[in-house]
């Protein structure tokens, strides 16, 4: 999402308290905003959703169980194997097939190193060497079959991303539950039927109590640019999130990969400029990496009536310097990812506070707004974990970046 031309706008907010006692003022503690006007419809509608969605899971979870387990043991397997830990195969099933083939393994390996020992035959070695692959290879092929099983499990299950986000690991308010349940015996109906709940699922009396919980995550170190098993990229980015109620808010800083021949030259002189402002020299013949910002907002619906959110520094008195991003409020989970300034990564790196806010224009027409709730991001780590990874763009990750393609990709 690209930001919005709303530079300069006049934001109602709250303005000070004409001829007070400035000095009285400063001793007292400001009220805590009240929670927003619509959370308490929110929160009761998805607790009621969440019933039969959580119940789904629960269910999933169960058969895909005894398949986690499964894969739990092949992966123990394969650790015994690439340490040579023939301690284990003694407590293996010889009635399983996976399981008698580890333990023929570890029986021929081990005559195999004993001959080894006696002769130093580099032949015997590589028998070694090709025994150990084809017992690999099998576990492999086991733990790839355990994963097809899974998949058709879910697949099977019907589309739970949505209800899977909305739902798990929110707080629920219990009456709504119970309502929703009915006599049905679930895990989630049988914990909220306690006197006081004790499962894994979080219950409360009323629905405003949902805007009492708060959590954050500080933003954290970077690490070098490396690839994932799935043969992706990771690392070379820093994030934190805070968390108001069922409300998540992530923002990150991390490199945005673009196709060049996807990006028109207008655009790619700006990118280009935007790095050479940074004293970011790498450059790749095939793919244009920029720093980016990544936000994600893990909300339902609206919940204060707002129409759009904007991530910003500051207060929003002048949102045409302080306003980062801005989307509409569309009423359910969101991301969006922009190429990030000189200006912003600079405020970020000296530790300025970032804020999302819940904004409401009452007439589209008209450029007033009301400001109605916030979330704050923390700054705890800010300031050391934006710099190191500004200090990594400019040095070491374009060798790493590079390093890292497929072959003939640059």
């Amino acid at each position: 999402m690209k930001i919005r031309a709303l530079l300069l706008l006049a934001l109602t907010l709250p303005g000070p308290v004409l001829a007070q006692d400035t000095t009285a003022a400063a001793a007292q503690v400001a009220p805590e905003p009240p929670p927003p006007s619509g959370l308490a419809a929110a929160e009761i509608a998805r607790s009621r959703r969440c019933v039969p969605v959580l119940a789904k899971l629960d269910t999933l979870n169960a058969r895909l169980k005894p398949l986690a387990d499964r894969a739990d043991h092949i992966r123990m397997l394969n650790e015994a194997v690439l340490v040579e830990d023939s301690t284990r195969a003694d407590t293996l099933d010889a009635a399983d097939p996976v399981d008698a083939a580890v333990r023929a393994w570890f029986a021929s390996d081990q005559m195999l190193a004993k001959q080894y020992a006696e002769s130093g035959d580099s032949a015997i070695e590589a028998r070694r060497a090709e025994g150990r692959d084809q017992i690999r290879r099998r576990l492999g092929e086991a733990i790839s079959a355990v994963n097809a099983s899974g998949r058709e499990l879910i697949e099977t299950a019907g589309d739970l991303e949505l209800g899977t986000r909305e739902c798990q690991g929110m707080m629920l308010v219990r009456s709504s539950v119970l309502e929703a349940c009915g006599s049905a015996d679930t895990p989630l109906c049988a914990d909220a039927r306690e006197p006081e709940p004790k499962g894994r699922y979080g219950l409360v009396d009323r629905p405003e109590d949902v805007w009492d919980f708060e959590s954050i995550r500080p933003w954290e170190q970077p690490t070098p640019l490396g690839s994932t098993q799935a043969g992706g990229l990771a690392g070379a980015q820093t994030a934190a999130v805070a968390q108001r109620g069922n409300m998540m808010v992530v923002l990150s800083v991390e490199p945005m990969i673009r196709d060049r021949a996807d990006v028109g030259a207008a655009e790619a002189a700006l990118l280009e400029a935007n790095l050479d402002s940074l004293g970011i020299t790498h450059r790749n013949a095939k793919y244009l990496v920029v720093p980016a910002l990544s936000v994600e907002i893990e909300v339902a619906e609206p919940l204060g009536g707002e129409t759009h959110y904007f991530l910003h520094f500051g207060d929003l008195s002048n949102p045409g310097r302080d306003v980062i991003w801005t989307s509409p409020a569309i009423g359910h989970p969101q991301q969006g990812t922009i190429p990030a300034t000189k200006a912003v990564l600079d405020r970020l790196a000296a530790g300025e506070g970032v804020t999302l806010t819940a904004i409401r224009f009452p007439d589209p027409a008209q450029k007033q707004a009301e400001a109605l709730y916030s979330v704050e991001l923390t700054e705890v780590g800010q300031a050391l974990a934006v710099s190191m990874l500004l200090e990594y763009l400019k040095t070491d990750f374009g060798a790493d970046f590079d390093a890292l393609l497929p072959a003939g990709a640059d």
